[in-house]
């Protein structure tokens, strides 16, 4: 499905859907005692009484269908699950010959049917999108972890439509005609709203938004879809695979700091006692904001201010290559300075090197070495070294501390991939210096990374 946008003055609303089954259609592959029993169920979007409707400011946004959109349906007969064969579920495609209608669609599938016994009696279950459900053969079902961003709504391809049951006759072949489906949201929605975000990082593209359950609860990833057939009700179990958080990817628009106004979330319904929402922007700066108790209940809209506040951190990466600070050939004997994100490094017997698809730095035998000449903004955090090679990465020595002239902590590298170092936490360090102490060969670094974090 497709949707129109909410409007900036959005108030919470209650998101309902209905669909309408209506039936026609032939004979199909036999089943056992049966003949195949092709379902053509009709499905209403915007009919009066039918729609999805958003509430904003008294005007309804409807849902309406997109081409390919598709439903899975479940039956039960005497309160037990019908299969047909290994089949739990069937898929009913558009029905497009007459044309394509945003409102109105046909949507045809098969029947379930015993291999044996002669059910005349169904309870079908509607479930939307098709596409959430791994395979027709059991009830795995993935919920996104990853959703696209929108300025003005959350990605409906992360809604879940669920239906009540409806009673259908199934006839030895030819069609079946029951009362209509009523779908609902299963989903619930968030529209998270940062205000006070750090001004200094308003022109940094944002590249994902992401929220993340404290508590561990599970709140996308892998699920199963478990239906309750004495109560006509869904609900979802979560898997081995299931995740804490949802991320939001913002590379179709990638807004700028200073311009966000809303994070649109499609969430799960329950109480999530902590959650953490965290911004990481292009620049590799990382803003980080932990709040409790969020409530999310099915179909309904919840409007959330989350402000930036003491205790909130930010943490920026400094990456460092040989493409930076204006590095080229070695200087020897003579140290030099570039600026890398408002922050002066110095640098000393240091040249550049291509590398494959690389720009690596070269750090020369006897003391090549890398050092921020001023305090970062932030305490250290991590400093990243990646190698190129094991052996001479031995010979690499990254220290961190307080001044320039006062590195209390001092680790040497030891493989040829990542080397990573973290100062002892409470430590308030903002100098670090990358070395080659080797005597007799140089050190090839792809990159250095400096994480530095401020606020907490």
């Amino acid at each position: 499905m497709r949707s129109g946008y909410f409007t900036a003055a959005c108030r919470l609303g209650l998101l309902a859907g209905f669909a309408t089954l209506a039936a026609c259609g032939g004979p199909d592959v036999a089943t056992g005692s049966r003949k195949g029993v092709r379902i053509e169920a009709g499905a209403y979007a915007a009919a009066a009484g039918t729609r999805v409707e958003y509430e904003s400011d008294g005007t309804g946004h409807r849902v309406v269908w997109a081409e390919g959109d598709a439903l899975r349906v479940a039956a039960f007969a005497d309160g037990a699950r019908v299969r047909s064969g290994d089949k739990a579920w069937s898929r009913f495609d558009m029905v497009t010959e007459g044309g394509f209608d945003p409102s109105y669609m046909l949507f045809g599938g098969d029947a379930l049917l015993p291999a044996e016994g002669n059910v005349s009696r169904q309870r079908l279950y509607g479930l939307y999108p098709a596409g959430m459900l791994s395979v027709d053969t059991d009830d795995a079902l993935v919920f996104p972890a990853v959703q696209r961003y929108r300025a003005e709504s959350f990605d409906t391809d992360a809604v879940l439509l669920v239906a009540a049951p409806v009673e259908a006759t199934i006839p030895q072949e030819g069609t079946v005609r029951a009362e209509p489906f009523r779908f609902a949201h299963y989903t619930g929605y968030l529209r998270l709203s940062p205000r006070d975000l750090p001004a200094d990082i308003g022109d940094e593209p944002i590249s994902r938004i992401v929220l993340e359950c404290m508590d561990d609860t599970p709140v996308a990833g892998d699920f199963r879809v478990s239906i309750d057939d004495a109560a006509g009700g869904w609900a979802l179990e979560p898997g081995a695979d299931a995740v804490r958080s949802v991320t939001l990817d913002c590379s179709e628009e990638a807004p700028r700091v200073g311009e966000l106004e809303h994070c649109w979330f499609a969430l799960l319904p329950g109480r999530y006692d902590r959650v953490a929402l965290t911004l990481h922007t292009e620049a590799g700066t990382v803003v980080r904001m932990e709040r409790s108790g969020l409530e999310i209940a099915s179909g309904v809209v919840k409007l959330q201010d989350i402000r930036f506040r003491a205790g909130d951190t930010v943490s920026r990466t400094y990456r460092l290559d040989g493409g930076d600070l204006g590095i080229r050939d070695y200087v020897n004997g003579e140290v030099l300075t570039g600026t890398k994100n408002g922050v002066e490094f110095g640098f000393l017997k240091l040249r550049y090197l291509l590398s494959g698809e690389d720009t690596c730095l070269e750090l020369g035998k006897r003391g090549g070495r890398l050092w921020n000449t001023e305090p970062l903004p932030g305490r250290v955090t991590a400093v990243e070294v990646e190698c190129v090679e094991a052996y001479n990465a031995r010979f690499v020595q990254a220290s961190i501390g307080s001044s320039t002239e006062t590195y209390e902590y001092t680790r040497m590298g030891n493989t040829g991939e990542l080397n990573r170092f973290e100062p002892p936490a409470g430590s308030d360090f903002r100098y670090v210096s990358i070395e080659n102490t080797g005597a007799s060969a140089v050190a090839v670094v792809r990159c250095i990374r400096i994480v530095c974090t401020q606020g907490e």
